[in-house]
């Protein structure tokens, strides 16, 4: 389990042992948190500022993707996508843009224009 807070930490439980096994100190408090089905990527939504970061739990603390232009509010919730048919598809709809996890893991830590 994990929980985010606005005093810019995220912390992972055991919670069979009620213990916490990881903290991550983070540049921004946060609003929201999100498990990849992978199991080891995670999305956390900032407050306020309308960052998302991404991390890869068995890499270091430091996130591996920073998405910044999006939102300029609090990010309230964060979904993985279960199945992106591209790695990138545009909709026509909405003009909306999808990503998987892996190609944000591919970002190598850099910010999104």
């Amino acid at each position: 389990m994990a929980s985010v807070g606005t005093d810019k930490n995220i912390v992972f439980y055991d919670t069979n042992d009620k213990i916490i096994v990881k903290r991550i100190r983070a540049e921004f408090p946060f609003q929201s948190v999100s498990f990849c089905a992978d199991g080891h990527t995670i999305a956390v939504g900032a407050s306020n500022s309308g960052a998302i970061l991404v991390y890869d739990l068995r890499k270091s603390s430091k996130e591996v993707y920073k998405l910044c232009s999006g939102h300029t509010q609090t990010i309230n919730s964060l979904n993985f996508a279960n199945k992106v048919p591209s790695a990138r598809k545009k909709n026509t709809e909405d003009s909306s843009v999808s990503m998987s996890s892996k190609e944000m893991i591919g970002g190598g830590g850099k910010t999104a224009a």
